[in-house]
């Protein structure tokens, strides 16, 4: 028996070449986006070979019917910043065509902010933040992080490697820290962890303890919505770990770890069925 995992190597293996059309991205870089956020996925996205072209576009370019659709985007990725000023920002009009593009097709990426908007404004993820502390952040830091089994057969083919991930620092800056809903919002099915936090705590230098700890909380997950594919990620692999003391946060180099986990979000994301 072909087992879903199979079907997903070989659909991961297959469904991009050398050559091929790029993934056409439209990354959301409009208020409530950091700079960082939105300049080094926008850097790393559009790296050569990627088989990626991110095309940035605000508030005023999604509320706008006819310039998110199929026809001009396969995937929408909307970086770190604020999830509610995010929300605030993109109004009725904005949020309304996010949700038509994903539920007829398109892909969905969030990281960090991206991915509270999906969890707590779009209801598109079947992913929500474990409880922390009452008006607690778990602040910025470096984390570290395992492939699960599944996002080993999905991501593989997209050049992720477990052990290179698994030695790598990841830069976080109070994203989520996620479990599964107890209750499926509608329209979301096929729910899968493919990273999870291997680190004590998230992040390692705030040190929580207890049922904050991410230690096995699910870092990237991913579910459809409708007939797109939604995925949200607490992490930031587009931004180098930091040097601390240091906040620059540069791209994440061609070809590391970092990098090509992000790609291969996108990638993931893409796959129409």
């Amino acid at each position: 028996m072909i087992t879903r995992q199979l079907l997903w190597i070989a659909v991961c293996s297959c469904a991009y070449t050398a050559g091929a059309s790029p993934i056409r991205v439209a990354l959301y870089t409009g208020t409530g986006t950091t700079f960082r956020a939105r300049h080094n996925v926008h850097a790393v996205l559009n790296y050569p070979g990627s088989g990626i072209r991110a095309t940035d576009l605000n508030e005023t370019a999604i509320q706008t019917d006819g310039t998110l659709t199929r026809a001009s985007f396969d995937v929408l990725f909307v970086p770190g910043g604020g999830g509610t000023t995010i929300s605030t920002a993109l109004g009725p009009a904005g949020r309304r065509n996010v949700l038509g593009f994903v539920r007829d097709g398109g892909g969905y990426v969030g990281v960090c902010a991206g991915a509270f908007l999906a969890i707590q404004h779009l209801h598109i993820s079947g992913f929500t933040d474990i409880p922390r502390p009452a008006n607690s952040q778990r602040g910025e830091g470096n984390v570290t992080l395992a492939l699960t089994a599944s996002g080993t057969a999905q991501l593989a083919g997209f050049g992720v490697v477990p052990s290179a991930v698994a030695s790598q620092l990841f830069f976080y800056a109070n994203g989520p820290v996620m479990s599964r809903v107890e209750r499926i919002p509608a329209n979301v099915s096929q729910l899968v962890s493919l990273v999870n936090f291997s680190s004590s705590s998230v992040p390692m230098e705030k040190h929580y303890i207890g049922p904050e700890a991410g230690r096995g909380a699910v870092a990237v997950g991913a579910n459809r919505f409708g007939d797109g594919n939604v995925l949200v990620s607490g992490p930031h692999p587009e931004t180098n770990q930091m040097d601390w003391p240091k906040f620059d946060g540069p791209p994440s180099a061609p070809g590391s770890p970092e990098a090509t986990l992000l790609q291969s979000y996108v990638k993931r994301a893409a796959i129409s069925k």
